[in-house]
């Protein structure tokens, strides 16, 4: 086991007893951690929150791409991210609806900028809609990156998390 600490200045400055974590990345003025592990959404939710940290959230195309390359940097580097696709991140569908979704770090709506499959709100919910208890929503890395819908309960991905 090893204790994290970490700095407000920069996330690269952060420490572990063991060695400075390969999981760690800052693009602009957020820092991350991707996970080694496929998890369910709520396992990775849950471990997200036992570092005080949430479930990344997306909202301008820089952080997109900025997220993209580090991903396709890190699978090409390391071993157990080479065949990692599927990343849980911060959403959640909006009280009483089933197709708005926000990102549930402040609550904020996918009103600046969103990267939906086919451009679709919402793809994966199919046509009866989703459900807030059942869905949560994933970034596919592919040759084209995107967000998808899936059954959080089922569906194993690799957790974001946005550490501030």
């Amino acid at each position: 086991m090893f204790i994290k600490i970490y700095f407000k200045t920069n996330c690269l400055h952060t420490l572990t007893l063991a060695n400075i974590d390969a999981s760690i990345f800052q693009i602009g003025e957020y820092c991350f951690r991707i996970s080694p592990v496929k998890e369910t959404y709520q396992d990775a939710e849950k471990q997200c929150e036992s570092e005080m940290a949430h479930l990344a959230f997306i909202n301008s195309e820089e952080l997109q791409q900025g997220i993209e390359g580090v991903l396709a940097t890190k699978k090409s580097r390391f071993d157990f991210y080479k065949d990692a696709t599927d990343f849980w991140l911060g959403a959640r569908l909006e009280v009483h609806k089933t197709t708005q979704w926000e990102w549930k770090r402040g609550w904020r709506p996918m009103k600046a900028y969103t990267n939906w499959k086919a451009r679709v709100t919402g793809y994966g919910c199919h046509n009866t809609g989703c459900e807030a208890q059942k869905h949560g929503m994933f970034m596919k890395i592919e040759e084209l990156s995107d967000w998808r819908i899936a059954n959080k309960t089922e569906k194993k991905g690799y957790d974001i998390c946005l550490i501030y």
